[in-house]
């Protein structure tokens, strides 16, 4: 497909009118929207380079496309610039900059015929097209190690190094650590941390510094999942520290979950003025069966941009500031309630609901999305300072329960964005953060009910409608 029929494509499917077809996340129209694989402020602009497939059954072969947005809610229509090709995936990476142009940073995975496997970490220039591609001069893959992919570059005092994910020949998951000398990259050795085996391989690593910490992101592969935690057949999360790239050493505290929802993973970061931003994918790998709109020729979405604060060794996360413009001031609702054990808000077709509960007396308390017949649970226990997201009630799609500690004394904050599918939810000020899709059986708005098992002290928050994005 060349540009021209490609645009048409694009636009021939706004504007979207299916029921389950989003409008704040961020999705291509058809085909299988998935995994980030770079971000980067650049010449005024994001620009956001995602992994994508035509197919929606997950049996084709994955590329590259490529949007830019100065705001997070115009973006330029999303364009291809890398594959897919019938043998080989072009699988997550990073972005750089050099003078006047990006680089992109990526892992070619290659088919072949006897079905073996390969994977070759590649370069390449960009402006508006790609400009050139090689493979990156690695030395010989180390001994005892294997499955590198997605690269991740960062500098340090003027020196360049170079993060893979990899798998141990112990069964370990692992990222190895290169540093960039005049005659090429240089293996440095494993970043070693006290995880000892962790999961049985590592995607996405990337290690940002914030002031005198640092902090690693990765998506192992295999951990088994805990009463409170690991609920998902993959994870994604961070360990916070101080790391030594002279000795390959990461000092940390546990390891953290970047999100507690059903359908979160591969996120990608990025750095600018200050501001530490992060995308992930609203969907599983594995999971295909779960996404029902496959059947209609397009699957998943990319969460909203977040901005990420570490206080204390932990990961706050709030809407990106720019994501306000997207309320449509005229639909605001402001309520205040006090001493009541219940309360229903009739919700607009895309909301943004901010609550504030004191608790009083309560001790459990339960928010149902109900839509018609079907409802999604949201329900906290006060005593045992445990919060619940309950998919049972649904028909369509994914099922199932996660459970997670989040602490209270008094206070509930909550922070929902529910698009026509996807749903993100911000707890107590982004102390923890839950990204879910629902498929209602029916095209009905939701209604919020809230009830608690004793009176609450007060209840109070606001509602508006959100708009749609834009692209040109």
């Amino acid at each position: 497909m060349d540009q021209q029929e490609w645009m048409g494509t694009f636009f021939a499917a706004l504007p979207l009118t299916h029921r389950w077809q989003n409008h704040f996340h961020l999705a291509m129209p058809f085909g299988s929207t998935l995994q980030p694989a770079g971000m980067i402020f650049w010449q005024g602009a994001w620009h956001l380079f995602f992994t994508w497939m035509a197919q929606t059954d997950g049996k084709g072969t994955v590329g590259w496309l490529h949007t830019a947005t100065r705001d997070f809610l115009r973006y330029t229509m999303p364009m291809p610039v890398l594959g897919p090709t019938l043998a080989s995936d072009f699988l997550p990476g990073c972005i750089t900059q050099c003078q006047d142009a990006l680089v992109l940073w990526y892992t070619q995975q290659l088919y072949t015929a006897g079905g073996q496997v390969s994977c070759t970490q590649y370069q390449a220039g960009w402006k508006k097209s790609l400009q050139q591609d090689r493979p990156l001069s690695l030395p010989p893959l180390p001994e005892g190690y294997g499955e590198l992919q997605n690269p991740y570059v960062f500098s340090r005092q003027d020196q360049r190094f170079l993060l893979l994910g990899a798998k141990a020949a112990d069964g370990r998951g692992c990222a190895l650590l290169y540093r960039e000398g005049v005659r090429g990259w240089e293996y440095l050795g494993e970043l070693h941390t006290q995880l000892g085996k962790f999961g049985s391989r590592w995607e996405e690593p990337q290690l940002v510094n914030l002031g005198d910490r640092d902090v690693l992101f990765f998506c192992p592969q295999g951990v088994a999942p805990q009463e409170y935690a690991y609920q998902n057949l993959y994870q994604a999360g961070y360990l916070a520290g101080k790391a030594s790239l002279a000795t390959q050493e990461l000092l940390h505290g546990t390891f953290q979950e970047l999100d507690k929802g059903f359908d979160f993973y591969a996120p990608q970061v990025a750095q600018h003025e200050g501001r530490l931003l992060l995308i992930g994918w609203m969907g599983m790998p594995h999971k295909e069966a779960q996404y029902p709109t496959a059947a209609l020729g397009w699957r998943y979405a990319l969460t909203m941009p977040r901005e990420l604060r570490l206080r204390h060794g932990h990961l706050y996360a709030a809407p990106a500031r720019e994501l306000k413009a997207l309320r449509i001031e005229e639909s605001a609702r402001e309520f205040s309630v006090q001493k009541t054990a219940a309360q229903t808000l009739p919700l607009p077709e895309g909301a943004e609901v901010l609550l504030s509960m004191r608790m009083g007396r309560a001790k459990r308390l339960t928010i149902e999305l109900a839509y018609g017949l079907e409802v999604l649970r949201f329900i906290y226990d006060r005593e045992r300072q445990l919060m619940q997201i309950d998919r049972m009630g649904m028909t369509n799609g994914g099922r199932g329960v996660r459970t997670f500690r989040l602490y209270s004394e008094d206070t509930l904050q909550w922070h929902f964005f529910i698009d026509k599918t996807a749903i993100e939810v911000f707890f107590q000020n982004g102390e923890q953060t839950a990204s879910l899709q629902v498929f209602p059986e029916k095209n009905i708005l939701p209604e919020m009910t809230l009830a608690a098992d004793a009176e609450l002290s007060e209840i109070a928050g606001s509602v508006w409608q959100l708009d749609s994005l834009h692209f040109s």
